[in-house]
């Protein structure tokens, strides 16, 4: 519990009064100018409500265990589960509060994160544990052929610089930066300066490859039609799709954060 201490500190210093309130508060989208927030703020929810639950279960499982049954130990691994899907959701709804926020400011992002919906999905669980700076934007896929090609178009209109789609491939023990996407015979090759992607992966000792097969399923489907989007109508988007081992499988290396990717200026 020590640990939650300094969130706790954080998100009530600008209500019990504190220095800190002035130069940093929960409600205050990081990467933005410094300034004083007045008024109501929908920004800075995830943490508290991530905390509160973490805290009530924590507490509740301590509780229950103290004379364990067989029905104590199923509450709490129920509860744990339910901890575990308001950790995911309260991210969510933290980066649908991001976009709409930044939609409001008429400011646009430069770069969308797509990965598919499923909470033992690899892509869904790198798009939400990636820090998210001021001009990047994500976005997570139905796993339906046709509603993920809606949504994706539908996001593509807001004319992003880059866009990096993720996507699960099971049995594999490294990255693999698709270059090309086939549909009805038709290929169609990305823009996406995929060299220097690859050249950091190397550096980092990530094992990749560089590959011409996008698969036939979701992923191919999703590439390709975006590909075919971004062609049709002459927009200067350069998007690739990456991509990546399954949860399961034997992958121990760390994913590259934005950050990092930011900070070596790749």
């Amino acid at each position: 519990m020590s640990k939650l201490r300094g969130y706790y500190k954080s998100s009530s210093a600008y209500i019990h009064g504190n220095f800190k309130a002035s130069e940093e508060s929960l409600g205050i989208m990081p990467n933005i100018e410094k300034l004083l927030l007045v008024g109501p703020s929908n920004y800075g929810l995830s943490i508290p409500m991530q905390n509160i639950a973490i805290s009530l279960v924590i507490i509740s499982i301590t509780f229950l265990s103290t004379y364990s049954t067989i029905d104590t130990i199923v509450s709490c691994l129920i509860m744990r589960s339910f901890m575990e899907k308001i950790l995911i959701e309260a991210d969510k709804i933290q980066a649908k509060i991001e976009n709409l926020e930044m939609k409001l400011r008429g400011e646009h992002s430069n770069i969308l994160l797509t990965g598919f919906k499923g909470k033992t999905n690899s892509s869904s669980t790198l798009l939400y544990n990636i820090h998210l700076g001021k001009s990047i934007d994500r976005l997570e896929l139905t796993n339906s052929f046709s509603t993920s090609q809606k949504e994706l178009i539908r996001t593509l209109k807001n004319n992003y610089k880059y866009v990096i789609a993720f996507g699960q491939k099971p049995n594999s023990n490294r990255v693999n930066i698709e270059i090309s996407a086939n549909k009805n015979k038709i290929e169609l090759n990305t823009k996406f300066p995929y060299e220097k992607l690859k050249e950091f992966l190397d550096k980092e000792n990530i094992l990749n490859d560089i590959s011409m097969d996008a698969g036939a399923y979701l992923c191919n489907n999703a590439y390709f039609e975006g590909l075919n989007y971004i062609k049709n109508n002459k927009l200067k988007t350069k998007m690739i799709f990456i991509h990546i081992p399954s949860l399961n499988d034997n992958y121990n290396r760390k994913y590259p954060t934005i950050r990092s990717i930011n900070d070596k200026k790749q």
